[in-house]
C-alpha cells in the first residue's frame, strides 16, 4: 500500500539550475515532514484506546468500549495470560512506514511546481497476517474494525479461570448447545483509520 506527500514550490520565473539546485532542500523538507508524520501515528497508536486496552493484559477495563455487556478484547480475542498483542503491528507499522527511494514525480505549472515523493505504508494483508488469532481465521486488527471477530455470542468473562481451560486466565468460549451470553461487540476505528489520517496529513502541502 502507498501513499504520497506533496510539496509545492512558487515558480516565480526560477530557472532549471536553480531548481536542480532546490532540490536537496526539498528532499529535506520532505524527509522532515514524513519524520514529524511518523512520529504522530506511532504515538497515536500506542495512545489508542484498543492498545492500551490490550497491553493492559486479561483484567483490563473495556476502555474501548468494543464490548458491550462485560469483558475486554484481550480476553475475548483469546491471548495467552503474559502475551504482547500489539507488539508484532508496532513493529510492523514502524518498519513497512517509510518515504519510497525512487525520485519524486515533478509536475509544472504556470504558477508553480508540484514534487510527489511515494510513501510506503503497510497491506491489509500484511497488517492481517501479522495480526493472527490463535484459532486461526481473520487477523484480530481487521476484525477489530470491521466487526468480523466471531464468537462473542460464547464468550463468557471471569476473573480467573485455570491455565488449562482458558489461554488468557479470564475469557472462554462455551461450547454448549443453546447457549448466547447475550454481549454485543462494537466494531471501532483502529489501524486503518490511523493510516488513513497519516496520508491525508502527508497530501497536504
Amino acid at each position: 500500500m502507498s501513499a504520497r506527500v506533496n510539496i509545492r514550490q512558487v515558480q516565480q520565473e526560477m530557472s532549471r539550475p536553480l531548481r536542480i539546485m532546490a532540490r536537496p532542500f526539498i528532499d529535506n523538507a520532505v524527509k522532515t515532514k514524513m519524520r514529524f508524520a511518523k512520529q504522530d501515528l506511532m504515538e497515536k497508536f500506542f495512545l489508542h484506546k484498543v492498545t492500551r486496552e490490550l497491553n493492559d493484559g486479561p483484567t483490563a477495563d473495556n476502555i474501548s468500549e468494543t464490548i458491550e455487556g462485560g469483558g475486554n478484547l484481550f480476553s475475548f480475542i483469546g491471548f495467552f495470560e503474559n502475551e504482547s498483542p500489539t507488539a508484532d503491528l508496532a513493529i510492523l507499522l514502524n518498519d513497512s512506514v517509510n518515504l519510497e527511494e525512487s525520485p519524486p514525480i515533478i509536475r509544472e505549472t504556470k504558477h508553480q511546481i508540484l514534487y510527489t515523493y511515494g510513501v510506503s505504508t503497510p497491506s491489509r494483508r500484511e497488517i492481517d497476517e501479522n495480526t493472527k488469532t490463535h484459532w486461526g481465521g481473520r487477523g484480530w486488527a481487521l476484525g477489530i474494525e470491521d466487526g468480523t471477530i466471531t464468537g462473542i455470542g460464547q464468550y463468557l468473562y471471569h476473573e480467573f479461570f485455570s491455565p488449562k481451560r482458558s489461554r488468557s486466565t479470564t475469557g472462554v468460549q462455551i461450547k454448549m448447545p443453546g447457549y448466547s451470553s447475550g454481549l454485543i461487540f462494537r466494531p471501532i476505528g483502529y489501524v486503518l483509520e490511523l493510516l488513513k489520517k497519516f496520508k491525508k496529513r502527508l497530501k497536504s502541502a
